[in-house]
């Protein structure tokens, strides 16, 4: 099963944010997917608070270092330098250099 969803449905639907953490505890997420990551990088701590939000309410407690199984990470992009990658896996508390991460342009 796939499930699309905006940051700005995860910061508004607390519930929703709850059962993903859920799946991941029974260990059924198996990948969070983030298309056109450059806009998230390069423009998510001034562009949209639902980015930032998203980064601090939901991703550092997906990949909070307490759980040992974690869904795999995919970043999505066609124009993302290397300079903003660093500024993504700050904005999502996500170390881009695990290499469960992948981070691709």
């Amino acid at each position: 099963m796939f499930i699309l969803c905006s940051p700005q449905y995860l910061t508004e639907n607390i519930d929703f944010c709850n059962a993903l953490l859920q799946c991941r505890d029974c260990k059924v997420l198996r990948l969070i997917a983030v298309n056109k990551a450059h806009i998230y990088a390069m423009q998510g701590s001034t562009f949209r608070e639902p980015i930032r939000i998203v980064g601090r309410d939901f991703f550092s407690k997906l990949y909070g270092k307490s759980h040992q199984i974690l869904p795999l990470f995919l970043a999505m992009t066609a124009t993302m330098p290397l300079k903003p990658t660093k500024t993504f896996s700050k904005l999502t508390s996500i170390n881009s250099e695990d290499p469960c991460h992948l981070m691709c342009s």
